[in-house]
């Protein structure tokens, strides 16, 4: 596969396959691993399987994103500074006249990453016959319908696009849009993991792995340790994700010593390491969990 680039200093994926002249040019516009997260990984399985078809030549260019994971929901100058190299670097390609079969892309319309997702979008609009753009979470559906300026704005900058969703209740509501040229029902691979692995620990452990956005579970989570704890058993819960604008999770210096508690609750979010003693329904109110607050914001 050839790999072309429009300019010699941006980073591209080399492969070592020869492409022939009839190959589809596709523009890769879509962070791969590090860091590894739900977006990167299927972002990186795509790239795979494009990079096994004997039709395909790939250009990956990607600027402006988290390093690792605690980068990521964050915003800095070095970011703000590589995104414009990012949108600079799409415009080079524009203005010299490179064009290509495909463009993928992907857009998360919840996150306060959407607006940049939608300028990538619209660029790649400029020099792809086709965008493809591969949604990740809900939210799609608030954006079709919200009235506020961010919202109309990323209307626009999506608009004409061919989307890829994995569930079939997301591609009915956004089909009846007709917002998108195509919409693509593609749900995400995942591997057999195999038997279920017996423990003998004293304790039962559970992990709540992802953003703290309440539509991946993540107070369900919670409500599940609490029963647990009521029934007398003895269990671990650990989160590991960051906050969302829906919920956040603040370490307190107060701490407790209820007694007869048999819960307890770690969080690995954004580098913080707190524990949990006994509450009735931690998911939002901090009067009865001293030590972690999980706040809903308004």
């Amino acid at each position: 596969m050839t790999l072309t680039t429009s300019m010699p200093s941006q980073p591209v994926r080399d492969s070592e396959k020869t492409r022939k002249i009839t190959e589809s040019k596709v523009l890769f516009l879509a962070q791969l691993p590090p860091p590894v997260h739900g977006a990167s990984v299927v972002s990186k399985r795509a790239y795979d399987i494009m990079s096994d078809r004997d039709d395909m030549a790939i250009t990956h260019v990607w600027l402006g994103g988290a390093v690792t994971l605690q980068d990521v929901g964050q915003k800095s100058a070095a970011k703000m500074l590589a995104f414009a190299r990012f949108l600079m670097t799409l415009a080079w390609l524009f203005v010299t006249g490179k064009r290509y079969s495909i463009a993928y892309l992907t857009l998360a319309p919840f996150s306060h990453a959407a607006l940049r997702d939608g300028l990538l979008i619209a660029m790649s609009k400029l020099v792809a016959r086709r965008t493809l753009v591969h949604l990740h979470a809900e939210g799609l559906d608030l954006v079709m319908a919200g009235a506020s300026l961010p919202k109309r704005v990323l209307r626009r900058l999506i608009h004409g696009a061919e989307l890829i969703t994995i569930t079939e209740k997301v591609a009915a509501s956004v089909r009846a849009t007709n917002h998108f040229t195509a919409v693509h029902l593609l749900p995400n691979c995942a591997g057999d993991p195999g038997a279920p692995m017996l423990s003998t620990a004293p304790a039962l452990r559970c992990g709540y792995l992802a953003n703290l956005d309440p539509r991946k579970g993540v107070l369900r989570f919670l409500d599940c340790i609490e029963d647990f704890r009521r029934q007398g058993l003895t269990v671990t819960g650990q989160i590991a994700g960051p906050s969302t604008g829906d919920l956040t999770m603040t370490s307190s210096s107060t701490t407790s010593n209820a007694a007869g508690s048999a819960a307890s609750l770690t969080s690995s979010g954004r580098s913080m390491e707190t524990r949990r003693p006994n509450s009735s329904r931690a998911s939002i109110s901090s009067s009865t969990c001293p030590s972690v607050t999980i706040s809903r914001s308004c």
